[in-house]
């Protein structure tokens, strides 16, 4: 939301729009890989390993985010 002070009429909502967007592209990249995961075993690793991503992606854009504001 910081980010998009100064740039949004209303940084509130333009922050959850993005947080929004960036949970359904995560959920998205999820369901497209879910088809390959044929184990439990799979579907297992496959969560730890989106949950992993996602959090760094949302650390690095959290970075930028601040870098820029």
């Amino acid at each position: 939301m910081e980010a998009s002070r100064g740039t949004s009429f209303d940084p509130e909502k333009r922050g959850e729009q993005r947080i929004r967007g960036f949970k359904i592209e995560m959920e998205e990249l999820y369901n497209d890989l879910l088809q390959y995961a044929k184990t439990e075993e799979q579907q297992a690793i496959l969560n730890e390993e989106v949950t992993s991503l996602s959090e760094k992606l949302a650390s690095k854009q959290n970075e930028i985010n601040r870098a820029e504001s």
